[in-house]
């Protein structure tokens, strides 16, 4: 029971401190500071573009940005299997991978404003075992858009024409697989917002050659029904995957 009591008063005073710390005024001063080369665990990230918002490099200088991905991957990423990571943002999670592996990394990113951001962060950590595409998952017919954010966090695909949206290439994942001539075993990092869902559900034969998934589940809805994170770690169950290890909203998943 005290364990219980303690946890709770911690986790939220870690709360407010964040709060404290990572705002756009702080991350600014710290921007300034290393000259936008901002260290993020065994590598430099780059961040004097305007997508990049103080907020995010306060969270990067102080370790916490996609936390929970890049400890996952530097704690189990398989060192025999090529790796697809869908949602690539500024590079940041995409360096982590490259420099863990000698295995060709594929990179996929639906923001074009991204790419040279993306670009950039590798070719400044000095890893060059990518594959970059512009291109997001899509399974609708009728063509797919993506809307653009403030900062590399805010933009988001969409179905429709929405005012300012921009139509940009969308694949189903098993073309994107094709696409990369991944015919056998592989890897695969995600976190894309919630179209992970479209993937499990739409594309079962390529999720069925994936042998590890790393992977931010995040609540969504499709057709009409909302899915919770349980929803989706239940779905990946029943294809055959055993959940390996878990923190907050990421997952690292395994299949024999």
């Amino acid at each position: 029971m005290k364990g219980i009591l303690y946890s709770k008063p911690i986790t939220w005073v870690k709360r407010q401190v964040g709060k404290l710390i990572l705002t756009n005024f702080t991350g600014n001063i710290i921007r300034k500071v290393l000259n936008n080369k901002i260290p993020y665990r065994n590598t430099i990230i780059q961040t004097n573009y305007p997508q990049i918002e103080g907020s995010i490099v306060a969270s990067l200088y102080l370790g916490s940005y996609e936390s929970g991905e890049a400890r996952f991957i530097n704690s189990y990423l398989r060192p025999d299997l090529p790796v697809v990571e869908l949602g690539s943002s500024i590079g940041v999670v995409s360096t982590q991978i490259c420099k863990k592996t000698s295995q060709k990394v594929y990179l996929l990113e639906a923001n074009s404003d991204l790419i040279p951001i993306i670009k950039t962060n590798l070719s400044n950590n000095n890893v060059s075992n990518y594959e970059l595409v512009n291109y997001a998952i899509s399974y609708n017919k009728d063509g797919i858009y993506f809307v653009k954010g403030n900062n590399n966090t805010t933009g988001r695909v969409t179905n429709e024409n929405l005012p300012g949206a921009v139509e940009i290439s969308g694949y189903t994942f098993g073309q994107i697989l094709h696409q990369f001539n991944i015919e056998g075993a592989y890897t695969l990092v995600c976190d894309i917002e919630g179209m992970e869902l479209e993937i499990i559900k739409n594309d079962k034969d390529a999720l069925s050659r994936c042998k590890q998934l790393i992977i931010e589940l995040h609540e969504t809805s499709l057709d009409g029904h909302r899915y919770s994170c349980d929803n989706l770690k239940s779905m990946l169950l029943d294809q055959g995957f055993s959940l390996k290890d878990t923190h907050g909203g990421n997952f690292v998943f395994e299949r024999e």
